[in-house]
């Protein structure tokens, strides 16, 4: 009963944070990966039953300096202040109590205070308090010195580099707090770097390395394992399905909340104590992203009552007449309206004009939606605008320029006519393993499904609601019967039935998805790396990071630790297995080499130097680590009209795809632990905490076919770990010291559809100090 009421809790506080779910009250529009909750705030109230467990188990580990964690996330809540977009309450950068009391003698000379009338010794108007005496505030506001951290009964950690005074940890004169700890300040770096480390390779560290290199600078790419991809970027089903945020068409009534009650059922086992800890701290923090929402529901809309201005990001209220819709209000969503069309809108050189004729011209009532003290990056229209950002990105520079992709990025766009990716494609079939058509984009006629990404539906609430949209409204979605998604999909959908569910019909995209067949991604990157001169470290891992006025030092040694491929039972399926070194084993003296930028792409094993660099990713938590499967059936062959299309199981949220010889690979799952780094290195295929019936298996064979994978004696079983990031479709992305040090992470379950575009973000910053792009001048955190 005790594991069963884990199990509970933890579903519905995951259900509660999920990145995907936001639902707009009376709009019918749901801006949703997998779909929208009943009620997220009723599910919160659920989820956070175990608050109080999470916190004891949170603040476990005790040491110095008043509650670590706290700290952590008042660290990672206020990094966003200096940002114009983010008007949350702002951070005490100026304090003026001193420390120090007069009310028996007059304050000590030093401090340079006055007595106030509470006796205490504060500061005048224009200086500030820092290590117990007023100085200038303009020396404050360029280098603040509080950390944050207090020390009234115990001493400051190690980590802030501080020193204690008046009870706060406070930073030496020729210091200055950034993030909660003390360094030493560096003047923008000047040259254009010619020597770039990216640590990490995966799919956000492949192309963020390719990025760099098409520039013409030298990169080098640092990975623990033994090649590109052996981690969770090899192992899984890689959808790309960058029209997510145009799927309100067809989203929304009961199919969501039942199918958010089959995902919560099947996520094996909740999580460990552990991990409901860490997921009860991402919950909160994550909050104190989003900030306030306002909604104004129009009955009726004069021309002008509104007004827009273009920002660097959603569009911005300029004027307003209406009540409670007040200037500065950044535009989050308005009904039936999906975010990709407000960006596209806020990208034109009329967005005003285009959204009054839109508010004009709506059906009424008509419900607007704002954000007030937001992260940009928590806003649906900011992150539907990426989504067709990396879209654009894949299209029209990775497939221009090197079109030897398509030999594992499967996607209508490798087909497209005229194009250096069909060409390709036609001048290699046996490569590519499928044909194009003449049109890739058409609907499907006959039997053959096409390509891009087809979902299957049991549900017929979901036919009808795009059945309801005229065809002029459905976007990018192609309907299907259920008969023609059982011919079509005949492999898939074997005896037409997915969880017991009979199927009632189909919904493709083919002008934004497809998929990448990981297996065979990394070897296409790592030889237009080779070719383009970078080099490679395998089987290092970081120890310490010391950026300079020069660049960047990384110190690394061998990683140890190996894979092996090994039998999970007599004469069945098989596994990855790391086998780390023996306890107490030598390793290999550390060694230093220096770089002019470094670029951080490692996905939830962020490892344990960057922990010390930037403790808040992990601690506050920004990034949380989600556990996941993905069966391979080796034995199993599709026929060939297969093999060009993405297909997934809607309610049981489960994604395939093929190997190019026709092989099924089936991702999806949900498992979350305390997320530590060995852990998030192992990978395990694992089963559930709980009791036979709850686990990886069982989530796989909720569909025939995923049933005969998985029983299936040649089938490789695997595990990933999913980085999801504290602003929620938005990865997380950060710039230390001007772009000496840059973070690239948090895809989540978008890796493979964010980082065609994050890659190239990483890049400019780490080439020119911030983005080519002004649009995207908030996707990342500056430190």
């Amino acid at each position: 009963m005790k594991a069963m009421f884990h199990r509970v809790c933890w579903a519905l506080l995951f259900l509660s944070s999920l990145p995907y779910a936001s639902a707009t009250a009376g709009s019918g529009s749901c801006r949703s990966e997998h779909g929208c909750p009943i009620n997220t705030a009723i599910l919160l109230q659920g989820g956070m039953r175990t608050s109080k467990e999470a916190d004891k188990l949170a603040h476990q580990g005790g040491g110095s300096e008043d509650d670590e964690t706290y700290h952590s996330l008042e660290a990672a809540n206020n990094e966003t202040h200096h940002r114009a977009e983010a008007v949350s309450k702002p951070a005490n950068r100026c304090p003026k109590d001193t420390g120090g009391t007069c009310s028996w003698f007059s304050c000590k000379s030093w401090r340079q205070a006055t007595c106030s009338s509470e006796y205490k010794c504060v500061c005048p108007a224009g200086k500030c308090a820092v290590g117990g005496k007023c100085v200038a505030e303009s020396q404050v506001a360029q280098c603040p010195k509080d950390t944050g951290g207090t020390c009234s009964l115990f001493d400051c950690h190690d980590w802030r580099s501080s020193s204690c005074s008046s009870g706060k940890c406070v930073c030496k004169p020729e210091e200055c707090a950034v993030d909660g700890r003390c360094v030493e300040p560096m003047s923008p770096p000047k040259a254009t770097p010619k020597r770039v480390a990216v640590v990490g390779c995966g799919i956000a560290g492949a192309l963020t390395a390719l990025e760099l290199a098409h520039r013409g600078v030298q990169v080098e790419v640092i990975d623990r394992e033994g090649d590109c991809g052996v981690g969770t970027s090899g192992r899984i089903a890689a959808e790309m399905m960058f029209y997510s945020y145009r799927k309100a068409v067809w989203k929304g009534g009961w199919a969501d909340i039942d199918g958010y009650a089959a995902m919560a059922w099947n996520m094996q086992g909740s999580a460990t104590p552990g991990g409901m800890a860490k997921g009860a701290s991402f919950t909160s923090n994550k909050k104190s992203y989003e900030g306030t929402e306002v909604k104004v529901t129009l009955e009726e809309y004069k021309e002008g009552q509104l007004r827009f201005k273009r920002a660097n990001g959603p569009p911005v209220v300029s004027y307003s007449s209406l009540p409670g819709a007040e200037v500065g209000l950044i535009l989050k969503g308005i009904s039936n309206l999906p975010p990709r069309d407000i960006y596209e809108m806020s990208k034109a050189t009329d967005t005003d004009a285009q959204l009054q004729k839109y508010l004009k011209d709506a059906p009424k009532p008509v419900t607007v939606e704002f954000a007030k003290g937001a992260d940009p990056r928590t806003n649906p229209v900011y992150a539907g605008g990426f989504f067709e950002a990396a879209s654009d990105r894949l299209r029209d520079f990775f497939l221009v320029q090197y079109p030897e992709l398509c030999e594992a990025v499967v996607s209508p766009f490798c087909c497209v006519q005229g194009t250096p990716a069909r060409a390709w494609v036609v001048a290699n079939p046996e490569k590519a393993g499928y044909t194009c058509p003449d049109d890739p984009f058409a609907a499907a006629t006959g039997s053959t499904p096409g390509m891009g990404v087809a979902h299957a539906l049991v549900s017929e609430d979901r036919v009808q609601n795009i059945k309801d949209h005229p065809q002029q409204e459905r976007f990018d979605f192609e309907l299907w019967d259920a008969d023609q998604t059982k011919e079509r999909l005949s492999d898939w959908v074997q005896n037409g039935t997915l969880n017991g569910h009979p199927v009632v019909g189909g919904v493709v995209n083919r002008n934004d998805g497809g998929f990448v067949r990981t297996e065979l991604v990394f070897k296409v990157i790592k030889q237009i790396l080779t070719e383009l001169g970078a080099t490679y470290k395998f089987g290092q891992e970081i120890t310490a990071i010391t950026p300079s006025q020069e660049g960047v030092s990384l110190s690394m040694r061998a990683a140890g630790g190996s894979w092996s491929e090994v039998q999970l039972k007599e004469n069945g399926p098989k596994t990855y297995q790391f086998t780390p070194d023996e306890e107490g084993s030598q390793k290999q003296v550390a060694s230093t080499t220096s770089y002019d930028r470094v670029v951080f792409a490692t996905g939830a094993a962020v490892g344990s130097a960057f922990d010390h660099f930037d403790p808040v990713v992990r601690n506050a938590p920004q990034m949380l680590p989600a556990h996941g499967y993905i069966v391979l059936g080796r034995g199993i062959e599709l026929s060939e009209k297969h093999r060009a299309i993405g297909v997934v199981y809607e309610r049981a949220h489960m994604y395939l795809r093929t190997t190019r010889s026709g092989n099924p690979a089936i991702g999806g799952g949900m498992f979350f632990n305390d997320g530590s780094d060995s852990d998030c290195r192992a990978l395990k295929y694992r089963d559930s905490l709980l009791r036979s019936g709850f686990n990886a298996d069982s989530y796989m064979s909720q569909a025939p076919l995923g049933k005969r994978v998985v029983e299936d004696g040649n089938t490789l079983k695997l595990g990933g770990v999913r980085p999801l990031s504290i602003f929620g479709n938005f990865p997380l992305l950060k710039s230390y010291f001007d772009g000496r040090v840059v973070l690239n992470t948090g895809g989540g379950a978008n890796g493979f559809v964010c980082s065609w575009k994050s890659g190239q973000l990483a890049a400019d910053v780490a080439t020119s100090g911030s983005p080519a792009e002004p649009y995207w001048t908030n996707s990342f955190t500056a430190i």
